[in-house]
């Protein structure tokens, strides 16, 4: 099966199974050049759900025309961790975006870690990866730096 949904060149994938709610659910997690975050369904064929916000801008690492990052899913495909361009990291819930409708994404969490609820990446945050146990977060910079969030 071959198609697209949007005009915008993909960046990253992410599984993210169980994504979708209660149930069996085989879904993926597609970031596009554009910032947008599409959830897709693999046996509807579709996207069923976007998760974006108006402040949220991608954080990309790469050359010229090849930018690309890493989506964190966390293992029960509850949370996706996304690092935006001005270092700032983001956590949507797709579970409860998707009890409500689902089609914004539901409202996401910023997470600012720096003095003064500054960003705690100076660069832009490119990577993100959930713990096992789902008590942290681990988000990494175009310049190296980690950052190691607890998860409540």
């Amino acid at each position: 099966m071959e198609t697209r949904d949007s005009p915008q060149a993909v960046v990253a994938l992410a599984a993210a199974a169980g994504a979708a709610g209660t149930g069996p659910y085989s879904g993926l997690v597609i970031a596009g050049r554009d910032g947008a975050l599409r959830v897709w369904d693999f046996r509807g064929g579709a996207t069923v759900r976007l998760a974006r916000h108006p402040a949220f801008q991608l954080g990309t690492t790469g050359g010229s025309g090849k930018p690309r990052c890493r989506l964190g899913v966390s293992p029960d495909g509850r949370l996706l961790a996304a690092g935006a361009a001005d270092g700032a990291v983001w956590v949507w819930d797709l579970r409860a975006a998707a009890a409500g409708g689902g089609g914004g994404g539901g409202a996401p969490k910023q997470l600012r870690g720096g003095p003064g609820g500054l960003c705690a990446h100076r660069e832009a945050a490119v990577a993100a990866a959930f713990s096992s146990d789902l008590c942290a977060l681990v988000t990494a910079d175009k310049a190296g730096g980690l950052a190691f969030w607890a998860m409540e």
